[in-house]
């Protein structure tokens, strides 16, 4: 429920922007700041399943388990950083963009599901 939350916030917000930086043809930004939200958006559902299997895990496990999560999210961070700078180096403050948005709505979605008003705010949403 909350990846999916989340999937629809980063496509709400992003999609649009990208689309209005094509239509003025700026191409390379718009690739760079769908591509990072596209990384980003990897990122968060990365770890969205590695925290999962840590918590099943135990303690010593679950620390090994999200040492090799990270690594493994940093390094597909550098290869899209790598890529974006060889085919379109105008669209790296985009593409940083992209990604920084992602982070910052993976956070939010978090904090507010994990939040103790969670339930009261689903409530009063729904009226």
């Amino acid at each position: 429920m909350i990846v999916r939350r989340f999937s629809a916030l980063v496509a709400a917000s992003v999609l649009p922007a990208g689309a209005v930086l094509l239509s003025a043809g700026r191409r390379d930004e718009a690739l760079g700041l769908c591509f990072g939200a596209l990384i980003g958006a990897l990122n968060a559902r990365m770890l969205a399943r590695r925290v999962n299997r840590s918590v099943r895990e135990g303690v010593a496990q679950a620390q090994r388990v999200m040492q090799q999560g990270m690594g493994i999210r940093f390094a597909l961070i550098l290869l899209a950083s790598v890529v974006i700078v060889k085919t379109t180096p105008a669209g790296i403050p985009t593409f940083v963009l992209g990604l920084v948005v992602t982070m910052a709505l993976t956070a939010a979605v978090g904090a507010r599901a994990l939040s103790p008003l969670a339930p009261i705010l689903k409530r009063s949403s729904q009226q």
